[in-house]
This record gives C-alpha cells, structure tokens and sequence, in this order.
C-alpha cells in the first residue's frame, strides 16, 4: 500500500499500473494481485486501513483546538494536496475515484463538524460559518464551507474587486 500511495502523490491515478505499484513495493506483480485483487482493491484496502493517517491524526485533536486542526490541514494538504487534487479531477470519469473522494468527503464534514459543534450548535446544512474572537479592534469571522463561494456583488466573476 505504501508503493501505491507515494505513486498517488506523484502521479494521475489513471497513469498508475498495477506492474509500478508492484516494482516501487520490490514485489511481484502476482503478489500484488492476490493480496488486492485490482487497481480498485489497493484503494479500497488504503481507505479501510487509514494509511495515509489522515482520520487518526485528525482523532487525536481536541474538539475546539482550532490551532491544532488548521495545522493538520495544511500538513495533510502539503502531503497530500497534489494527489486529493488529481483525483477531484478526475472523480466523475473513475467510479474507484468517485468512491474514494466520496469518503473523504463525508469524513472530511463530520470532522469539521466535531470540530467546530461547540462554536455553532449545530453542523446541519453544507456550510459552516464561525465567529471568532476580535483581532487588532476589528471583528473577522473565519468561514469554513465544502463549496467554493460564489462571487460577491461588488466582485466579478474571477473573484477580482470591480474600482
């Protein structure tokens, strides 16, 4: 599983072989087959084993540590960014894509959710808005959404302010 997983950070999901994950791991190809099955099955056994470590080091934060997961997410994000990102892209075209992004996705809430219940009172609907404490005498609001905004008004359509 770890030859298949720094072959996903460095590589399109679709441009891996079986053979490759086979030769990084210094194994044969039929091992690779009896013990997975498929493409598909390495995945699958990734997702059901945690090993990349993301959901556990994510367990281990306190609920309301903010701190703590806003480092776990730009960690996780400089580690894993480029493959979560490849297979965005390619999640409608690779039902064993869509599976994966899915997941993650549903993890990915509920542990924002956890994480910021205290502050809210409630994680029901897709976005999440939370406020924060002053800073500098002004008052900012930190917002936390599983969309990408929509283009303010006084914004066009590329996110730049209109003079």
């Amino acid at each position: 599983m770890d030859a298949a997983i720094e072959l996903w950070r460095e590589r399109w999901y679709d441009d891996i072989t079986l053979q490759e994950i086979a030769d990084r791991a210094a194994v044969s190809l039929s091992t690779v087959m009896r013990r997975f099955g498929s493409k598909e099955g390495v995945v699958d056994a990734i997702l059901a084993s945690d090993r990349l470590g993301t959901w556990g080091r994510r367990r281990r934060i306190a609920t309301g540590d903010i701190g703590a997961a806003v480092r776990e997410l730009v960690g996780d994000f400089v580690l894993n960014g480029d493959g979560v990102i490849r297979d965005l892209a390619l999640e409608q075209q690779l039902p064993a894509i869509r599976h994966a992004v899915g997941i993650g996705r549903k993890l990915h809430r509920e542990w924002v959710g956890a994480g910021v219940r205290r502050y809210i009172g409630s994680t029901k609907g897709p976005r999440l808005h939370v406020p924060t404490r002053p800073i500098r005498g002004r008052h900012r609001r930190v917002q936390l959404e599983t969309v990408p905004p929509r283009p303010r008004p006084e914004q066009g359509g590329n996110g730049a302010r209109h003079a």
